[in-house]
């Protein structure tokens, strides 16, 4: 089990307000240091096909459609100039307001991103933050391989708590086959895995909710599954506590699979 400390964020506002353009920081990451992310979701509202109970941007309140994205140039020509500028950045992130994948060019985007990146910034390493929704899409799953670290998230092991946890607002999305979809990955690639881990109404941290979770991440077999809980209360759910993560953790490193707990550093 390995741990990380990030700094504190008591006192940050919920919801957090959206990006405001198509690139953003170098903000300070629990996982990738520096990250310079990329925002496909545009700056009018979030774009995601999930409505997750512990999202910091709020609610999603309707699934995104298809005009409401960014068109690849104008994406393009934000990252161009965010690569030749003087910010300095551990990684480029694929993040921003909503669900990235889910972007109707996603793929051209990438390698767009891709051969930008080899251009102006040899060397600069590309992440990708994503729920894992359209992994069933192999269109999606084929552009990973221009992606350096795709970490993608797993936070329920049954559809009764990924209704209630994820809440997809596209009713044909279903866990048990993008959990099939994540052991297939895994078994080719490297894979890392997210999970929010959280108390509460609904909770993914006792009961069927849990084991069915723990199962799920022993049956798909990543290299790593990075797990961290809520930096404060939000409505019915909220955060555990370190002995909590470091035992689930320690669940997670008896099955074979890195587990790597990131702690709130609180002043």
């Amino acid at each position: 089990m390995t741990r990380l400390r990030n700094p504190s964020e008591a006192g940050r506002r919920y919801p957090v307000p959206l990006q405001p353009g198509l690139t953003y920081g170098p903000i300070a990451s629990k996982r990738l240091g520096k990250s310079l992310g990329i925002n496909l979701s545009g700056t009018k509202r979030k774009l995601c096909d999930y409505n997750c109970v512990y999202c910091f941007y709020g609610k999603t309140f309707a699934p995104p459609r298809a005009e409401e994205f960014p068109p690849v140039d104008s994406v393009l020509s934000a990252v161009s100039e965010a690569l030749t500028s003087d910010v300095e950045a551990d990684w480029l992130t694929f993040s921003g307001n909503g669900e990235s994948t889910v972007h109707p060019d996603f793929p051209a985007i990438v390698r767009g991103v891709r051969g930008l990146v080899d251009e102006i910034r040899p060397g600069l390493r590309i992440a990708l933050l994503t729920n894992a929704s359209t992994v069933t899409d192999a269109k999606v799953t084929t552009s990973f391989d221009w992606i350096d670290f795709p970490i993608l998230k797993l936070d329920a092991g049954d559809q009764t708590g990924f209704k209630r946890i994820n809440r997809p607002l596209i009713p044909r999305i279903r866990v048990e086959e993008l959990i099939e979809r994540l052991r297939e990955i895994s078994a080719g690639k490297k894979l890392t895995l997210q999970s929010v881990l959280f108390d509460g109404d609904p909770t993914n941290v006792r009961g069927r909710a849990y084991r069915n979770w723990i199962k799920a991440v022993e049956y798909i077999k990543p290299d790593a599954v990075q797990l961290y809980s809520l930096d404060y209360q939000v409505g019915s759910i909220s955060p555990i506590d370190v002995e909590t993560l470091d035992r689930i953790a320690s669940e997670v490193s008896g099955s074979g699979v890195q587990a790597i707990t990131y702690i709130e550093e609180r002043s």
